[in-house]
C-alpha cells in the first residue's frame, strides 16, 4: 500500500505518474486562485444553482475535512480547476487519443460542459479526495453515465513535453448501484519507483444531479469512494429533496 506521502499526490504537484493520473481520469486541481464565477449571481443563472449545489455538499467524511478556500461553484468548464485540468491534458500526446479522458469521457459532454456545478476538495492524513456535483435534464445525466471508454482504451500510454511517458490501465469497477444509476472506474499507472498508482473515480446521479467522486489510494479505496458516494447522495437528498 501507498505511503501516506504518496496518497496526497494531486494534479497540483509535478506531472509525475500519480498527477497524470489524476488529470487523466479528468479531476481537477487542489489550489488555485477563486474561479472567476464563484460570487457571480443572478435570478435563475447557473451560479445560483451552483451556489445551491455547493449547500448540499459534505462538511466531511471519514477523517476528510472539506476545505473551503479550495472548493468551486459555477459553470462546470469555467472553474478554474476545470480548465488547468484541460490545459495539462492538452499537453500530453497520447498513443490512442480517443483515451483521453478515458475514465471520465461524460464531461466532455456540451451539456455537462454548461452545466451548473460545485467541486468540493476533502482532505485528510491519508488523502484528498474531489467531489463534483452537477444539475442536468435527467436524459443528459443519463447519458453522461453511460458514456464510457471503448475497449481499446483498457491500455494506453500518455507522454510528457519532456519525453517521459507512463503507461495506464482503465477497469470498470464492480460495485452496488448507487442513485438511480452508476459507475465506477479504476486508473492505474506506476510511479517512478515503480509502485502502483490507483485512481478510483465513481460517477452516480439521482434524477437529473449528477455526482462524481475521486481518489487516489490502495485497494480499499474502491470501497471508500463508493461509501462517500453514498453518505453525500443522501445529505443531498436531505438539502435539495
Amino acid at each position: 500500500m501507498n505511503s501516506p506521502k504518496k496518497l496526497r499526490t494531486t494534479a497540483a504537484a509535478s506531472l509525475g505518474a500519480a498527477a497524470l493520473a489524476w488529470v487523466l481520469a479528468g479531476c481537477g486541481s487542489d489550489s488555485g486562485t477563486a474561479s472567476e464565477d464563484a460570487g457571480r449571481s443572478a435570478d435563475g443563472s447557473p451560479e445560483e444553482v451552483a451556489a445551491r449545489l455547493h449547500e448540499a455538499q459534505l462538511s466531511g467524511f471519514q477523517g476528510l475535512e472539506r476545505v473551503e478556500e479550495e472548493s468551486r461553484t459555477g459553470v462546470y468548464s469555467r472553474l478554474d480547476v476545470v480548465r488547468e485540468a484541460a490545459e495539462k491534458r492538452e499537453a500530453l500526446v497520447l498513443d490512442k487519443p480517443e483515451c483521453a479522458d478515458a475514465a471520465s469521457q461524460w464531461q466532455e459532454l456540451p451539456e455537462v460542459q454548461e452545466a451548473p456545478a460545485s467541486v468540493a476538495l476533502f482532505r485528510g492524513a491519508d488523502g484528498s479526495l474531489t467531489h463534483t456535483l452537477l444539475e442536468l435534464p435527467e436524459d443528459l445525466a443519463t447519458q453522461a453515465i453511460d458514456t464510457v471508454p471503448v475497449e481499446e482504451c483498457a491500455t494506453y500510454e500518455a507522454t510528457l513535453e519532456d519525453g517521459a511517458s507512463h503507461s495506464y490501465t482503465v477497469r470498470e469497477l464492480d460495485l452496488e448501484t448507487i442513485g438511480d444509476q452508476s459507475r465506477g472506474f479504476v486508473v492505474a499507472t506506476e510511479s517512478g519507483d515503480g509502485e502502483a498508482v490507483l485512481l478510483y473515480s465513481l460517477l452516480y446521479r439521482e434524477g437529473g444531479r449528477l455526482g462524481s467522486v475521486s481518489m487516489i489510494g490502495g485497494p480499499e479505496t474502491e470501497q471508500r469512494v463508493a461509501d462517500f458516494a453514498a453518505a453525500a447522495l443522501e445529505y443531498q437528498s436531505e438539502v435539495l429533496g
